[in-house]
Parts: structure tokens; C-alpha cells; sequence
């Protein structure tokens, strides 16, 4: 019967549209861009931003309503805009990071000095976009059970799976370059030590102590 309408198919795919992009813009708009306190306490792989998991929401109820009125060429347009609205998500995640500063001259890293709140937010973005990644294949592969025979091929989220993992490329970077921030003086000062006129060999050392504080803080919002 659903073939009797298939000319008149694009207005579906349009209000589709419209309730993805309204229903993303009203789940951004919300977004805390922190975890919240139900999801602090769980496991690391599942500690995201709510919006993450709305988002996958929008798009279960959107491929629940399509399947029975179509799996074919529109189930495929509408995994278009599915993917298209992950790749504006993950925009979204990584427009709300901090901007990397330029490379320092010769050897020294760009100065990056996080604060807890940034700290906070990067690794945030880090869990919700390993989620949103793994989550994508598995949306790919359940469109892909339910699409015609012949489409199977031309289902594909690996944008949105690189989008995320973009994000997270970005954000690890931006921890590694505090810790090295963190480290750099440190780090220069051992370099200046005359080692061979050391007669002794002292319990605690300064510079060490401010390093181990440097990756306890990091290890502490990692693993929070």
C-alpha cells in the first residue's frame, strides 16, 4: 500500500526534518554541558551529557515511525539526516571546548592552563563522544537490518563516527597540552640539575611532588 504514496514521500521526509532539527536545537538549548548527577556515579563508558542520549532518542522514535510506512529510499534519505544531525551534534560538542592556543617557540608547548571547570568539560566531551561513536555503528547496523535487501550497502554513519572522533582527538589534545603546560618548568628544571655533583640522594624531591600533583589532578577529573 505505502508504494500507492511513494510520490508524495518527500513531504514525510520533510516533516521528518523539521521535528529532527527542532527536536536537536531544544535538546542543545537544554544542555547543562555537564554530566548530570544520575549518570556521575556510573560507569565511565555511560558518564555523558544528557543531550547525547535525547539525541538517540529523537532518532529511535524517528526510525520507529518510518519503518512501517517505509524501508526503503525514504528509511535511506532519512539515515542521511539522522547522520547529519550527529555531525551538527558533535559540532556542537566541540564548538564548546577550549580554543588551543599556537605553539610556543622551540621545543616549549602552547601554554594551556585549564581550569576544573574545563577540566570537567573535556573529559565530558571525551565519554559522550566514545558514546555517541559507538553508538552510531550500532544505529547504523540496526538501519541496516531493517532497509531493503538492495540499500543495505549505501547505509553508512561513518561521518558522524568520524565527527565524534574528532571531537575526541581535539579534546585529548587540549589535556595533554595542560599537563605538559603543568609539567614544562618542572620538567626544564631537571634538565638544569648538575647530576654529577650530586653527592646525595634526597627522599623527597620538589620537583617531583608538583609533578605527581599535576597528573593526580588530571587522573582526579578522568576518573570522576
Amino acid at each position: 500500500i505505502s508504494s500507492v504514496f511513494s510520490g508524495y514521500m518527500g513531504l514525510y521526509v520533510s516533516l521528518e526534518d523539521k521535528s529532527m532539527k527542532e527536536g536537536v536545537a531544544g535538546v542543545l538549548a537544554s544542555e547543562k554541558w555537564v554530566v548530570p548527577e544520575d549518570l556521575a556515579g556510573a560507569d565511565k563508558e555511560t558518564r555523558v551529557l544528557r543531550s547525547s542520549i535525547d539525541i538517540f532518542l529523537l532518532i529511535k522514535r524517528a526510525l520507529k515511525r518510518c519503518v512501517p510506512v517505509s524501508t526503503g529510499d525514504v528509511l535511506l534519505r532519512l539515515h542521511s539526516l539522522w547522520r547529519e544531525a550527529l555531525c551538527g551534534y558533535a559540532a556542537a560538542i566541540g564548538a564548546r571546548l577550549p580554543k588551543m592556543p599556537q605553539m610556543a617557540s622551540g621545543w616549549e608547548p602552547p601554554a594551556v592552563h585549564l581550569t576544573d571547570e574545563e577540566l570537567t568539560l573535556i573529559c565530558a566531551a571525551v565519554t559522550t563522544c566514545e558514546y555517541c561513536a559507538a553508538t552510531s555503528g550500532e544505529l547504523e547496523e540496526s538501519i541496516r537490518r531493517q532497509i531493503d535487501a538492495e540499500l543495505t550497502e549505501q547505509v553508512n554513519m561513518a561521518a558522524a563516527q568520524d565527527a565524534f572522533q574528532g571531537v575526541i582527538t581535539a579534546a585529548v589534545k587540549l589535556l595533554v597540552a595542560d599537563v605538559e603546560t603543568g609539567l614544562h618548568s618542572h620538567l626544564l628544571a631537571y634538565t638544569r640539575v648538575k647530576w654529577t655533583e650530586c653527592e646525595d640522594v634526597a627522599e623527597e624531591s620538589t620537583q617531583m611532588n608538583s609533578i605527581l600533583r599535576k597528573l593526580g589532578k588530571v587522573a582526579e577529573f578522568w576518573g570522576a
